[in-house]
């Protein structure tokens, strides 16, 4: 296990927008050494490092050659809990981190950590998360449907920030140099998805598209690689387990590299034990 040095830990929580003051009205533990501020629980190694806040929000990033984490690049991953109705209009039920609860305490070895929590309507869930193999495995059920009315499921939504290559055009190049500069680091960024019938695509990372479409998250994904010059050089896979699907989501006017979201979702008729998976590894 690969500690951090607590200044940049400190910097990329408050790059993402978590609370390290105080913990809120979360139930859940917070590092009381600075080593780990901002955390209820930590995995780490040469690659990457993923971080559960007490809020219950996930923060995934690579780390770079001297060890420290690419703090602006960092994925964002929120759990969320959906009702589908009989039409297949899908509700996101809220959760509020006062309730969340794990017997596990703050540390910094994620393994096998499973936390409880109380979604609106009174939807009792539980979170699952474990290292596995050099990168997490995500996942979790709903419990009690308290007072929903139909089917319930656990998604997990991934966001990948704006990943643009760093580029500084110098003062005396002209428009159309830079462009073919600009065009030359972009050649580098890729980004491939198997769908779940098997098929492969590669979707443009640089013009604009519309990733929920068909031509890009097809009948849905079951795997997701990529390679970002932001991420260190790393190499992003996700994959969602049998009897569970992707699919993505961005703003159709901007090209993927400008961000987009990785949703995945249990297919609760095939896996009603929720025993479905999804996978995130840096390598």
């Amino acid at each position: 296990m690969k500690k951090l040095n607590s200044i940049k830990v400190l910097c990329c929580v408050l790059a993402v927008g978590a609370t390290v003051v105080n913990n809120g009205f979360a139930n859940l533990p917070m590092f009381d050494n600075r080593e780990w501020i901002g955390y209820y629980q930590i995995e780490s190694n040469k690659k990457f490092a993923f971080g559960i806040t007490p809020q219950g929000q996930g923060k995934f990033f690579a780390m770079d050659n001297d060890g420290q984490p690419l703090i602006h690049s960092a994925l964002v991953v929120d759990f969320l809990i959906e009702e589908v109705t009989a039409g297949g209009l899908v509700t996101t039920k809220g959760f509020s981190p006062e309730f969340l609860e794990s017997e596990k305490p703050a540390g910094a070895d994620i393994k096998d950590v499973t936390i409880k929590g109380k979604a609106e309507d009174d939807i009792l869930f539980e979170l699952t998360l474990t290292e596995d193999r050099g990168g997490m495995l995500l996942g979790g059920k709903v419990t009690s449907p308290g007072k929903a009315q139909n089917p319930l499921r656990l998604s997990i939504r991934v966001w990948v920030p704006d990943v643009t290559p760093y580029f500084t055009e110098k003062k005396e190049e002209d428009e159309k140099k830079a462009k073919k500069e600009m065009e030359k680091l972009l050649k580098g960024e890729r980004l491939s998805v198997k769908w779940i019938n098997g098929k492969s695509e590669r979707p443009s990372t640089s013009e604009p598209i519309d990733a929920s479409s068909s031509a890009v998250s097809g009948p849905g994904i079951s795997a997701l690689s990529a390679e970002f010059s932001k991420l260190g050089g790393a190499k992003l896979d996700i994959t969602a387990a049998p009897n569970s699907a992707m699919t993505l989501s961005n703003d159709p006017s901007k090209a993927l590299i400008k961000g987009f979201s990785v949703i995945w979702r249990q297919d609760i008729a095939k896996d009603p034990l929720s025993k479905a998976r999804l996978s995130l590894v840096l390598k």
